[in-house]
């Protein structure tokens, strides 16, 4: 029973540990501007996420491009298959960097909307949280021919801050000195839209009289029993005017955003609070976009950066050196390589690729980003710098360029007579040598030299 005890009393203390406190600069959140902050940081934070998923598909997509056309215009056998490798690796990471990009964008877009239907909301929260009224001196009239009314305008006053203001531009902004960090948040400010109104700055309309009030000025009630007794023997001196002060009981307490708990567990981060993943969108679209923040938040894409284009690195991948054995002669029919050879490969794509990614580049640089090859741009064909092909199309016009001389080279190598060949022919036929007067004649076709020879002038 000792045990048991010691044993639950570790596990809480370990819970207790593991229980992570709420983020300072959320907990100093005081006013819409605040959460404005707040809101931004979020979206900067999943932005920055799905702009790093977006980078690793197109930055192996790109040296996928850029190998595969080397590999092409290389004409050495052994440069070739190197290229072909690091090509090779780079598709299958640029595949892998797609389908992974694929799901994170499907993530984060989400809530990057909810996001910013939650900053359109607080934006305008806080316009109507600082909306102060005004009457102005001229700023009143009878209000028809024949009535016995005024109207009196009540405008916007000119300086009413209806905006936040960046507090520290170019840099990141803080919370009472506190730098949003979103992966800490526990609880997410969120605004709902039918509660927007609430929002709106309690502005107070004045009217002055000259004696005998006798309402009640405890508690709201209506204008005839606020007024009771009330007198104001110069009309005029009534001077409607706005006063922002007067606040009564709740008046005086400011409109706050409510907090939706965004993880199971209301004092650490984990697992998404599923009460919020329930959520009806047409009642609790705060909890919704809730949900849908806390899942992109919690939300860990795998990694694709492309590989370090040094010896080391290469050759220590499986894909690279899997397909350099499949192009490099003395491994390309072997289905499987022994512990020696498996050792020979790597040691050799160890110096073939260098000791560093500078020693790499120099190396490569003349067949790979400075090598030219011919792409048709517009109504010419040029020869370009293959780092210079950024696009599929050009790529892919690229390519067939070059298989098309590639298949041109081979035919013209086809048609060249072979000497060596031709000389065995010649002598077996008995053509004309220099200085010969009689063609000669095959004597295989006889059954002696001399039945062969026999006025021919044969050999």
């Amino acid at each position: 029973m000792q045990t048991l005890c010691f044993v639950a009393a570790v596990l809480t203390a370990i819970q207790g540990l593991l229980a992570a406190a709420e983020d300072p600069a959320a907990a100093k959140i005081a006013n819409g501007c605040d959460v404005q902050v707040y809101l931004e940081a979020i979206h900067k934070t999943l932005a920055n996420k799905a702009d790093a998923a977006r980078e690793d598909a197109r930055s192996n997509d790109d040296r996928r491009r850029k190998f595969t056309i080397a590999a092409a215009a290389a004409t050495d056998p052994k440069h070739k298959c190197l290229l072909q490798a690091v090509a090779g690796q780079a598709a299958i990471s640029a595949a892998a960097a797609a389908s992974q990009e694929k799901q994170t964008q499907s993530i984060i877009l989400p809530a990057l909307t909810a996001l910013e239907e939650l900053q359109r909301l607080n934006a305008a929260a806080g316009a109507l949280t600082n909306l102060e009224l005004e009457i102005g001196n001229a700023a009143h009239r009878r209000e028809s021919v024949g009535s016995h009314a005024t109207i009196s305008k009540i405008t916007a006053k000119a300086d009413s801050p209806l905006i936040c203001n960046k507090r520290n531009p170019g840099s990141d902004n803080k919370i009472g000195d506190h730098t949003p960090d979103p992966s800490k948040l526990l609880k997410l400010p969120v605004l709902q839209p039918t509660e927007l109104y609430k929002a709106t700055k309690l502005n107070y309309l004045k009217l002055t009289m000259q004696q005998n009030c006798a309402g009640d000025h405890g508690s709201y009630s209506a204008w005839g029993t606020a007024a009771n007794g009330c007198q104001q023997g110069t009309i005029t001196n009534l001077a409607p005017s706005i006063d922002i002060t007067s606040k009564l009981g709740t008046d005086a307490t400011p409109y706050k955003t409510e907090d939706v708990q965004l993880y199971e567990q209301a004092d650490q981060t984990g697992k998404c609070n599923e009460a919020n993943a329930r959520a009806d969108a047409t009642t609790e679209p705060h909890k919704v976009a809730a949900d849908k923040i806390c899942k992109a938040m919690v939300h860990k894409p795998t990694s694709h950066t492309p590989l370090t284009l040094d010896g080391s690195t290469l050759s220590s991948n499986e894909d690279i050196k899997r397909i350099a054995a499949g192009c490099l002669g003395q491994y390309k029919d072997k289905t499987k390589l022994a512990t020696q050879e498996e050792e020979q490969l790597t040691n050799f794509l160890k110096e073939a690729y260098t000791k560093s990614e500078t020693d790499f580049k120099t190396k490569f640089k003349t067949l790979v980003e400075k090598k030219k090859v011919k792409v048709k741009k517009g109504d010419e064909i040029k020869s370009v710098d293959i780092e210079t092909i950024d696009n599929d199309a050009d790529e892919h016009d690229a390519l067939a360029r070059l298989t098309a001389q590639h298949v041109s080279e081979k035919l013209t190598e086809d048609k060249k007579p072979n000497t060596k060949d031709q000389g065995q022919s010649g002598e077996k036929t008995g053509e004309k040598k220099e200085g010969e007067k009689i063609t000669g004649v095959n004597c295989s076709r006889h059954a002696t030299q001399d039945t062969c020879t026999k006025g021919k002038n044969c050999k």
